[in-house]
Parts: C-alpha cells; structure tokens; sequence
C-alpha cells in the first residue's frame, strides 16, 4: 500500500491510497506490477466530466478579453490589488494563442490561459507578483524550469505578469470592445501598457495584439 498524490486537469490536489497487485502473465515468469485500479479509472472520468464542465463555464464566461478586462477594471476600481497575466508566445501547439488574458485578485480570478496546474501555479505567481510589486516573466512546457508542469502537446507558452496595472489603458480596451470596436493593446517587458495604435522607440521590447468584440448571432425569420 502507498500513498500517491496528483493533481487533475482543474488544478484540485487528489490524495489516493494505492495497493500493488502482483500479476503473473502465462508467458513470462516474473511478476509485473497493474498500478491503475477499476477504482482509479472511474476517479479519472469523474475529473475529466469536471474539466470539461469548469471549461465550458470559463469559455461562457471568461474566455474573451472584454470579459476579463471588465472585471479587472472593477478590481482596480474598486482598489483591490491585482494583476494582467498574459499569453507573450507559443511553440508548438497550445491551447491559447498568443494574447489570451488572464486577471488575478487577492480574491479570485477570472480567464484562464493554458486550464489545470499550470493555470493554477500561474495564479499563485500571479499573487506573489502583487505582493512583490514586481513584474514576472515565466515559461511552461520545453525548456521550462517546471519540469513537474509539461504541456500535454509537448509545447511550451511564455507568460508574463504584470502586477498592480495602469488602469487607463486597459480601461480604453475595454470601452472600445464594449462598443464593438476592434482594439490594440501594447504590453512591454516591463510591464508599461498602451492601447491604440502606438509606436515606440524601441519595438523589440513591446508585444502588440489585437482584440476584436464578441460574436453576436442574430436570427431572422418568421416563427
């Protein structure tokens, strides 16, 4: 029997008693090991049916820009500290494209950029970054110093942190998606925020994205 410790795709730590079953197959004469009990299996489909319900909510209500920008101008607004996490880069395949927004409080959340242990290591840097006052920079998947965190593809995403935001500028993006305009936000390095089409001295130390407003699907016809 031993105890073994994992975390789902949610970001919910899971303890589990484990017994080893000895299995003798008829064609070999040394044991092997079935690590993975029917118990086991039915936990697994649990976690993914909850994955799947937590993303689906997150896709309704978190997913695009205009929503995450407006609950972080509530927040900053409202004097709480808090931080913009966002997508810089990706190799290879990743579940979010460059741009994807996160916003962090000392009180919750609200986007999401990669889903399961990374979103919520990301969340805990985020809030040590508004602790520190201090812009963070961090790399997950190929190459990443968290080796305990791969990405299921194989890929990698940098993200950078930006704590305690200068509010104008992502409260402009967020009038200009309100009212169905397409936006531009430029982040540099160090953290400094502008909307609207800028240029700066030195480019190579801003990354620029482009925001356009939700869908609408509009339905004609006689009922």
């Amino acid at each position: 029997m031993r105890i073994i410790e994992f975390c789902d795709l949610t970001g919910r730590t899971h303890r589990r008693a484990q017994r080893q079953r000895y299995i003798k197959p008829a064609s070999s004469a040394h044991p092997i090991i079935r690590t993975r009990s029917r118990r086991q299996n039915r936990l697994a489909q649990r976690l993914f049916l909850v994955y799947t319900s937590d993303m689906a909510a997150m896709a309704m209500t978190g997913e695009h820009a205009v929503d995450v920008l407006g609950q972080l101008n509530a927040w900053l607004k409202q004097g709480a500290p808090s931080a913009l996490v966002l997508i810089t880069a990706t190799e290879g395949g990743a579940v979010r494209a460059p741009g994807a927004l996160l916003a962090v409080c000392s009180g919750g959340h609200v986007g999401y950029i990669s889903g399961g242990c990374i979103d919520a290591d990301v969340i805990l840097q985020a809030r040590q970054a508004i602790a520190d006052r201090a812009v963070r920079s961090l790399r997950y998947g190929a190459g990443s110093p968290f080796v305990d965190l791969p990405l299921p593809c194989g890929g990698a995403i940098e993200v950078l942190i930006i704590p305690h935001p200068d509010a104008e500028p992502l409260q402009q993006a967020y009038q200009s998606l309100s009212e169905r305009q397409n936006v531009q936000l430029n982040i540099s390095k160090n953290g400094a925020l502008s909307c609207g089409p800028t240029r700066h001295q030195d480019s190579a130390l801003w990354h620029t994205f482009q925001y356009a407003p939700k869908l609408r699907l509009r339905i004609a016809g006689r009922g």
